[in-house]
């Protein structure tokens, strides 16, 4: 026997996962200025990341730190 399903009632939606929602903009006077789709925000955002690891690696290493032993000097 196959088992049947109620006439009329739908599965419920899956809601899809989303890393940015949309972003609302307000003029000063709280009037909606204009809507950032998830897909702007998206994009803005990932090509930030990108330009600061491309920045990181092009600017020289500076290694700060103590000497190793056989370079500092004693001290009798």
């Amino acid at each position: 026997m196959e088992a049947s399903k109620p006439a009329g009632k739908k599965p419920p939606r899956r809601k899809e996962a989303r890393m940015f929602y949309e972003v609302r903009i307000y003029n000063a006077k709280g009037k909606l200025k204009r809507i950032v789709p998830p897909e702007k925000v998206s994009q803005g955002y990932w090509q930030s990341f990108y330009n600061a690891l491309t920045e990181e690696r092009l600017r020289p290493q500076v290694k700060r730190g103590r000497k190793p032993g056989f370079l500092r000097q004693k001290n009798n």
